[in-house]
């Protein structure tokens, strides 16, 4: 068998277009907000060092101070230019956007939003409206904005660099085509951030009662996909997108069906509220959805002259979790079979199937930056769990073994009604799923206070 019919002997593609993410975070009683995991095998554990660890929850809880000098400091750099130079000098712009940075740096998002602000005018009398310049000033305005907590304005200004990268770049090149991804993935990082949780879809999916941000975020994503599919030829670069914008259309599709569960669960409840009240046609389609998307990305891969079987791989184990999330459990294993065997036609090393199969890992949605939560980037500590999973990825007796606090009782109780909701990736032994092996796992979490 070749390696081609390998991969595709049970994969039927489709071509439909239509399209989601469920947050990994949750809100916990008990002076803790927004906790997020990050799990990693514990045999990988060590590469994140207690020392280290401390150190970034000192600098997460405590904080730097505000330097008020070097700020005066960079006002004098300023005024010093504008004297010299003008007020509307290049120098000028750029002594703006430098106390921008700065002030962002040091926790002053409203003080860096106002420098860069400045900065962009300065731009806008020198080199016109619609400069390409702007671009990196706008995201910066727009970040400082996000933590500002200010979405509204966040949501106006990233439409305004829409506007300025279609002015700037030729319908259906990269960079046009990368700017209507971008609309579109923040129309769901807006979804996710505001935990503005879509309603309920019709029956069979139709997305006409979907929350706004995701309807945009859909057609954008078909958009950007006809647009290069319609280019003569298309570049790696453009293949890259379209196979980034398939995923994303399976991610709007796991976030659609999630429903009101964008915040992942409640720890004063054994339930996850995903899935539990959705209709069945509209999961279903949802499901067919995500899963015709992730395979197109497959068959795009494919039409290489020469394909990257590695990344191929990757995006095969994508497709099995993709299966597992809604409990389609034996196709999953079928898929994740296939991939184990495609692995071996090639002869990729043990190293390369770790890492691509990464057994005993908890099964993500398709793209894990929708969920990501920028506010808990530094850890607070770790806790170590035991846990069997079967062949279906079911885990079982979770166990706290190890944490870095003696008294986290309300972390490892969310914690480990996460794991019970969770599917795990599989162990295979000789190429088959195994049931009954022992996990373990090191969950770094962190939180706002």
């Amino acid at each position: 068998m070749t390696i081609a019919a390998l991969s595709l002997k049970r994969l039927v593609f489709s071509f439909g277009a239509s399209m989601v993410l469920m947050s990994p975070q949750a809100s916990i009683a008990q002076n803790f907000n927004n906790i997020a995991f990050h799990p990693v095998p514990l045999t990988d554990a060590s590469q994140v060092t207690e020392q280290g660890l401390l150190q970034v929850t000192y600098n997460r809880v405590a904080g730097e101070p505000f330097h008020t000098s070097s700020a005066e400091q960079f006002q004098a750099a300023i005024r010093q230019v504008e004297n010299t130079s003008g007020p509307f000098s290049p120098a000028a712009a750029q002594q703006a956007e430098s106390l921008g940075d700065f002030l962002a740096s040091n926790g002053d998002p409203e003080g860096a939003v106002e420098a860069f602000e400045k900065s962009l005018h300065i731009h806008r009398v020198n080199e016109g409206l619609h400069s390409p310049a702007q671009a990196n000033l706008l995201k910066k305005i727009i970040a400082g904005e996000i933590d500002a907590g200010n979405l509204d304005a966040a949501h106006g200004l990233q439409e305004s660099l829409l506007y300025l990268s279609k002015k700037n770049h030729e319908v259906g090149d990269e960079d046009y085509v990368s700017a209507i991804l971008e609309w579109a993935d923040w129309n769901v990082d807006l979804l996710v951030m505001a935990n503005n949780a879509p309603v309920n879809t019709a029956p069979g999916g139709d997305f006409a009662s979907l929350n706004t941000q995701l309807i945009t975020a859909q057609d954008n994503h078909i958009e950007a996909i006809e647009l290069i599919r319609s280019q003569p030829a298309s570049s790696p670069e453009y293949k890259k997108l379209l196979i980034h914008a398939e995923k994303k259309m399976a991610a709007i599709n796991y976030i659609a069906n999630s429903g009101s569960g964008l915040s992942a669960y409640s720890p004063d409840s054994d339930t996850f509220p995903a899935g539990s009240n959705r209709d069945s046609q509209a999961e279903m389609a949802y499901f067919f959805n995500g899963s015709n998307a992730l395979k197109r990305a497959i068959a795009y891969s494919l039409e290489d002259p020469q394909p990257d079987y590695l990344s191929i791989a990757e995006q095969m184990m994508v497709l099995g979790d993709w299966h597992l999330l809604f409990d389609r459990r034996a196709a999953a294993l079928t898929i994740y079979e296939d991939t184990f065997e495609l692995l071996d036609v090639i002869q990729a090393s043990g190293d390369d199937i770790n890492r691509i199969m990464t057994p005993g890992m908890p099964v993500t949605a398709p793209d894990s930056s929708f969920t990501a939560n920028s506010s808990t980037t530094d850890y607070h500590g770790y806790i170590d769990v035991e846990f069997r999973i079967s062949k279906f990825g079911i885990p079982s007796n979770p166990e706290v073994i190890a944490s870095s606090e003696q008294d986290n009782s309300p972390v490892t109780r969310a914690l480990i009604r996460k794991i019970r909701q969770e599917k795990f990736r599989p162990a295979f032994i000789d190429g088959s799923a195994t049931s009954g092996e022992n996990v373990k796992l090191r969950y770094y979490y962190s939180y706002n206070d």
